[in-house]
């Protein structure tokens, strides 16, 4: 018998959504660098308390978590503000 394994890649981008269509849309959104992005999946618990990995937002706002097991996963996005001295 031979075993196989689901993977999976969580990809997205963040941007401002300047058209407010819900849709990323390249050339007309705004994309937001440097956003940190942390990725949880769902438990044995039923909570998403595991966390696998986090990503900072590249110059087109892009995220990847690439070759993941297939499962239910959340993110949370943090951007972080700079304060000039």
């Amino acid at each position: 018998t031979q075993g196989y394994s689901v993977r999976a890649d969580i990809t997205g981008h963040v941007a401002l959504d300047v058209n407010e269509d819900k849709n990323y849309d390249p050339g007309v959104d705004t994309p937001i660098s440097g956003v940190t992005v942390v990725t949880y999946k769902r438990s044995a618990t039923g909570n998403f308390d595991s966390r696998v990995g986090s990503r900072t937002t590249d110059a087109t706002g892009l995220y990847e978590f690439l070759d993941r097991t297939a499962g239910d996963y959340q993110r949370a996005f943090t951007k972080q503000r700079h304060c000039g001295a």
